[in-house]
């Protein structure tokens, strides 16, 4: 189980971004809209306040304002369409799930993580 709370295999989750990445159809059926798709990764925050040195500028060498959309996280954006190409969702235990439709490819990193213990038990990590 991530410590995020989601409880999947590493199969099941991969053709969850398959079907991200195709725009909300997997196997012939529709189990997103595509708009749906496309509205989660436009912009729905507008001008956040995103200092320089945060995540998506510590880890891409990128900085913008437009980094949250519905459930994602919009990493690399078009400059000039304003349109995610790089989106992700990453888990603050270590899970790392992302999709960038430029290059059309997606996969997801775990890694392990003590941030915390539950008391003295430590047997659940």
């Amino acid at each position: 189980m991530l410590r995020g709370g989601l409880c999947t295999t590493l199969s099941d989750y991969t053709r969850f971004l398959d079907m991200i990445y195709h725009e909300g159809s997997i196997d012939g059926k529709v189990i997103l809209k595509p708009e749906t798709v496309r509205e989660m990764q436009t912009d729905q925050v507008g001008v956040a306040k995103v200092t320089p040195g945060e995540y998506v500028e510590r880890a891409l060498g990128k900085h913008h304002t437009g980094i949250y959309g519905f459930g994602e996280w919009r990493e690399l954006v078009d400059d000039v369409t304003g349109e995610a190409y790089q989106i992700s969702s990453p888990g603050w235990a270590g899970a790392y799930p992302w999709i960038n439709k430029r290059d059309s490819v997606y996969g997801f990193f775990l890694r392990e993580s003590h941030y915390f213990s539950f008391g003295n038990d430590n047997s659940k990590w």
